[in-house]
């Protein structure tokens, strides 16, 4: 199932891998407008930190394809209130229509 969230006037699609359901809406929203941000920069690793969890978020920088879904895969490694989780998903680029 693929998951959409709106940032900076974008719609961007989101697909796990692995998902943990101990971390909070709220939370994994600013998780995911953290990685779209991180996206655009050349590094392999940073570090995240939101209201209940703080840890590394992680990217080889690859596409990666889960059945018909392409994106950059992106894992993070975190530390909450509530103990470790390991969550994993592709980040999908909106695409302009305009262009095909």
């Amino acid at each position: 199932m693929i998951n959409e969230i709106e940032y900076k006037g974008k719609l961007w699609g989101v697909v796990f891998f692995h998902g943990d359901p101990r971390l909070e809406e709220i939370d994994f929203s600013n998780l995911l407008r953290t990685t779209i941000d991180f996206h655009h920069s050349r590094s392999k690793e940073a570090s995240v930190k939101g209201r209940n969890y703080e840890g590394k978020l992680a990217t080889d920088r690859k596409i990666h394809l889960l059945g018909s879904y392409c994106g950059r895969k992106y894992d993070t490694k975190l530390k909450g209130d509530f103990g470790m989780m390991d969550i994993s998903f592709l980040l999908m680029e909106p695409i302009r229509a305009d262009l095909n």
